[in-house]
């Protein structure tokens, strides 16, 4: 299955530009390993989203828990788990 996470920045940009380094990192190597499969900051700001690969809707909620965000109170993560049917990027997504 697959879910959306919509981060929201919690805190001022001072205390979330500290741990950007950490988040960047942690985006990279989830992507790298398949987990991550879209990523980006939202046009509007104060935030971002990722897309996730997971098992479970439980497992993709404990999965944006990891972030260095999360781990440092500085944002909220919103999980969407959703069954994907249609679209471009579906013939390159791996089902679990």
């Amino acid at each position: 299955m697959l879910a959306v996470v919509i981060v929201s920045y919690v805190k001022a940009a001072d205390e979330v530009n500290r741990v950007l380094d950490a988040h960047r990192a942690w985006i990279h190597e989830h992507a790298a390993a398949g987990t991550i499969l879209l990523s980006g900051r939202r046009s509007a700001g104060g935030g971002g989203v990722f897309v996730v690969q997971a098992d479970s809707a439980a497992a993709a909620t404990a999965f944006a828990a990891t972030d260095p965000f999360a781990a440092a109170g500085v944002a909220k993560h919103e999980v969407y788990d959703f069954e994907a049917k249609a679209g471009a990027l579906l013939g390159g997504i791996a089902r679990r």
